[in-house]
C-alpha cells in the first residue's frame, strides 16, 4: 500500500508572480482571420485576458482522493464528459499494485463544478479501493472541454456525446462526409476531418442530419456499402433535392429488395456488393458514395441503365443533382 498522505491537502492558487489583482475583461473566442468589435485584434491580447480570467478563477489542489469521493464525483458531477474508455482499468491496476505516482496529471472541474477531465483516473481510484494523492484543478472555463487532451485527440464523437447528441459516433462520421463533400475533399486519399472545436457548429449547418443517421443506422446491414455514415450523408443531400425519390431509391439500395433486374439499382447494388467483398477502407467508401451519386443522377436525368458503372480515384467526385 502506498504511504499515507497528509490529511490536509496542499492548495496553490495560480497567480502571476508580482501581479496585482485585475478584474478580467470580456473574453471572446479567437478564430483565424477574424477581428472582433470588442477591440481584441490579436491572439496575444486574447491570451492576456485569459490569463487574468484564469488567475481569478482557477485553483490547483494536491488532494488525497478517496475511493468514496471519486465515486461520488462520478455519480454527481460527471454530466458532460465523453463516454468512458477502458483506460481506467490500468489506473485501477496501478493503484492496487502500489505504482501510483503524482505525475502531474490532473482531475479537472469547470467553473460550474462539473467534471471536465479525469473520469478514468477517478474510476480507477474508486475501483482500486485505496486513497491516493492527486492533483485537482478547479474553475476552468466551460469552453475548455473541447481543448483538453488535444495531443491525445479527443474525437469529434466525444464532443458530440458531451453536447447530448444520440448516435454520436455515426453522426460524427456523417458530418465528416458532409463536410468533405461541401468543401470538395471527396477524392481518394483525402483525410481532412472536422476539428473538435468546430464539430458542434458544423452539425448546426445540417439540420435534420441526426434523423438521417437514425434512418441509416436502422437500415444499413453490417458489411455492406455504403456504410451507415455515408448513407446518412447521401440521404441528407438527396432529400434536399427530391424527398420522394430519396426514400424510394435508398430503400431499394439499402434493403436490397424489390430491385428489378438490370435496373439502375440492380447495377449499382451488384457493383457495391463486389466492392464490399474486397475492402471497406475510406477510399472504397468514397468510391461507393460516388457510384451511388452517379446512379442517382442517371435516374434523375432519365438515362437508360448501363451494364457497368465506375469511378476512378483521379476522377472528380460527381456533384449531386
Amino acid at each position: 500500500m502506498p504511504p499515507t498522505a497528509p490529511t490536509q491537502p496542499a492548495t496553490v492558487t495560480r497567480h502571476a508572480a508580482g501581479a496585482t489583482a485585475s478584474p478580467p475583461r470580456e473574453v471572446v473566442p479567437i478564430a483565424h482571420g477574424l477581428e472582433y468589435d470588442t477591440g481584441i485584434n490579436t491572439a496575444m491580447e486574447c491570451y492576456r485576458q485569459r490569463f487574468w480570467e484564469a488567475a481569478a478563477k482557477v485553483t490547483v489542489e494536491l488532494r488525497l482522493v478517496t475511493p468514496a469521493w471519486a465515486a461520488e464525483v462520478l455519480r454527481t458531477k460527471n454530466t458532460k464528459n465523453r463516454p468512458m474508455h477502458s483506460g481506467w482499468k490500468r489506473v485501477k491496476d496501478s493503484v492496487l499494485d502500489g505504482r501510483w505516482e503524482v505525475n502531474g496529471e490532473t482531475v479537472v472541474f469547470d467553473e460550474d463544478g462539473v467534471l471536465a477531465d479525469g473520469q478514468g483516473r477517478l474510476r480507477g481510484i474508486a475501483e482500486g479501493g485505496e486513497a491516493v494523492p492527486t492533483l485537482v484543478v478547479y474553475g476552468v472555463t466551460r469552453r475548455a472541454f473541447e481543448t483538453i487532451d488535444q495531443s491525445k485527440r479527443r474525437s469529434a464523437s466525444d464532443v458530440l456525446a458531451v453536447s447530448g447528441e444520440k448516435n454520436y459516433t455515426q453522426l460524427a462520421a456523417a458530418l465528416n462526409w458532409l463536410h468533405r463533400y461541401d468543401t470538395g475533399r471527396m477524392r481518394n486519399g483525402t483525410r481532412e476531418g472536422i476539428d473538435n472545436e468546430h464539430v458542434v457548429a458544423v452539425a448546426a449547418r445540417y439540420p435534420g442530419v441526426d434523423d438521417d443517421v437514425t434512418w441509416a443506422n436502422s437500415r444499413v446491414k453490417r458489411g455492406t456499402l455504403p456504410t451507415p455514415a455515408a448513407v446518412a450523408c447521401l440521404r441528407h443531400k438527396f432529400r434536399a433535392i427530391d424527398p420522394a425519390l430519396t426514400e424510394e431509391f435508398l430503400t431499394a439500395v439499402v434493403d436490397r429488395v424489390g430491385i428489378a433486374r438490370n435496373s439502375h439499382e440492380h447495377v449499382l447494388v451488384r457493383r457495391l456488393d463486389k466492392m464490399a467483398e474486397e475492402s471497406r477502407n475510406n477510399d472504397v467508401v468514397a468510391e461507393a458514395m460516388a457510384l451511388t451519386v452517379k446512379t442517382w443522377n442517371s435516374i434523375r436525368r432519365g438515362d437508360q441503365p448501363r451494364e457497368f458503372i465506375a469511378w476512378r480515384g483521379d476522377e472528380e467526385f460527381p456533384a449531386i443533382r
